[in-house]
């Protein structure tokens, strides 16, 4: 069964390379692919509302803890413990648009720390939610689109992601229209 599941995967990514795309959409997602920015752009994002809304400052913490914590766990433990080539290592019809990195594949390291980023941020700040998915959703297809993994490795990674931002965040209410709810100094 999971044979059948992993062929599945390879095949589904090579019918995604038979699409074309702009070469502005190609930077993008090179840009969007690069070492330590992805996690650098939620954590950025974070400390720029915890200087700007100080009332938020606990939030942020909290919003940079999960992407932290995200890489921790994916990296350091979930990869080494899954040990999934990347596809250009083990399809070699398969060609990366970008060099392949040394790391294992499973799940993708850029979907989980964008998905915890866009979950946590989008708890602090309800009415930008959509513009933080929608950036989370292009770093995971940037993955895809450039040849460094699997389909099932952005979903596993968007599901560590979600996992490891909603464990930190716990049930911590930032927002609420109510005005009782709202909490101006810290998390309840």
């Amino acid at each position: 069964m999971l044979e059948v599941l992993l062929s599945l995967d390879a095949t589904l990514l090579q019918w995604m390379f038979t699409w074309s795309q702009p070469p502005w959409l190609t930077t993008l997602f090179i840009w969007l692919s690069t070492p330590g920015v992805n996690p650098a752009i939620w954590i950025m994002l974070a400390l720029l509302v915890g200087i700007c809304r100080p009332a938020l400052r606990m939030g942020s913490w909290q919003v940079v803890l999960a992407v932290l914590i995200t890489v921790l766990v994916v990296d350091g433990v979930i990869k080494p413990l899954v040990a999934r080539d990347r596809p250009a290592q083990r399809n070699p019809s398969i060609q990366a648009t970008v060099t392949t990195p040394d790391s294992l594949s499973f799940p993708s390291g850029h979907a989980a720390s964008a998905a915890a980023g866009a979950y946590a941020l989008s708890r602090l700040l309800p009415r930008a939610r959509i513009a933080l998915w929608f950036v989370a959703i292009l770093v995971g297809w940037s993955r895809l689109a450039l040849g460094v993994h699997y389909p099932l490795d952005v979903l596993g990674g968007i599901l560590f992601g979600l996992c490891c931002s909603a464990f930190v965040l716990g049930g911590t209410v930032w927002y609420s229209r109510d005005p009782s709810k709202r909490i101006p100094t810290g998390p309840r």
